[in-house]
């Protein structure tokens, strides 16, 4: 029974990650910064997660994200 059990609990671990960082992590940074969730997506399994990660740290929020904040700041001042 062990046989079985270890191998198939080992296979929905690594199917558990893979699907965090080629589909949450990039939906959940994308969302966070304005930018389309669904882009990243594609763009975290053309190039690796590491790479994905690194692009959308660098390009940051949208100008529609920064206008947002700026505007919710200013309305709570």
């Amino acid at each position: 029974m062990t046989e079985i059990i270890l191998p198939i609990l080992g296979i929905l671990i690594a199917l558990l990650a893979v699907i965090w960082l080629y589909i949450l992590l990039p939906y959940n940074m994308a969302k966070k910064r304005g930018r389309s969730a669904l882009g990243w997506i594609i763009l975290f399994w053309l190039i690796t997660p590491i790479w994905g990660i690194i692009f959308l740290l660098i390009v940051g929020n949208s100008e529609k994200k920064i206008r947002k904040e700026i505007i919710k700041e200013l309305r709570h001042n």
